[in-house]
């Protein structure tokens, strides 16, 4: 697992977006007069009673990519977010797996106050289970601080053959493009051990302070 080298030790949730990654674009001119004529017609036909008709939908701002976090909901911090236990509960999170240790890692990147409980006595205690393929998944792995993970394989061809090993199908980057075009794209699927990625984030915890094992 590899994370990013920056001047500081921690992240940050981005205060331009508030950790979501998107920023609300304001609507144009044109689509508020066009939504307000709507309304207005509707109006007139409610009151004049020759017609229900149908309310219009408001329109919906679109999202466009936070430019100073890159998508990612998170900046560079020198120091961990001050917990904030005035504004938000203590969380007591059951279950070390993935799951809880991934929002054990939006929490403290948000100043949440958290207990991740672990009935495991440690790491090393669990089987490395099956294998786990992240779809697409390199926004989700930058928003818990995770730029690359050295131990994922990124797959250019899928292959399915018989127990004798006559191959019957194969699809995949190798199959379709041309030799000198067989660049992985920037999207991919990463193929990672379920303990790798595990391991991936317990690191940005940095520490065993929030965490409680053999709970």
């Amino acid at each position: 697992m590899k994370t990013v080298e920056h001047e500081g030790d921690s992240w940050a949730i981005c205060p331009d977006c508030q950790g979501q990654g998107r920023r609300s674009r304001s609507l144009t001119k044109r689509v508020r007069l066009r939504y307000q004529k709507a309304l207005v017609e509707y109006e007139r036909l409610k009151a004049q009673g020759t017609g229900k008709g149908t309310v219009p939908m408001r329109p919906k701002r679109h999202l466009d990519l936070c430019n100073d976090c890159g998508g990612s909901g998170l900046v560079h911090s020198e120091s961990p977010p001050i917990v904030d236990n005035d504004n938000f509960p203590h969380i007591a999170i059951i279950g070390g797996g993935i799951g809880g240790v991934a929002l054990a890692v939006a929490c403290l990147h948000r100043g949440i106050p958290f207990t991740l409980y672990e009935r495991d006595n440690s790491f090393d205690e669990r089987s490395q289970g099956y294998g786990l393929t992240l779809q697409q998944a390199s926004n989700a792995i930058r928003g818990v601080g995770i730029v690359s993970l050295d131990e994922g394989i990124v797959s250019t061809r899928h292959v399915v053959h018989t127990t004798d090993g006559k191959i019957i199908g194969e699809w995949g980057i190798r199959k379709w493009l041309p030799e000198e075009k067989q660049t992985p794209p920037k999207r991919t699927n990463i193929h990672i051990a379920r303990q790798a990625l595990r391991s991936a984030l317990l690191e940005q915890l940095g520490s065993d302070e929030h965490m409680k094992w053999g709970h």
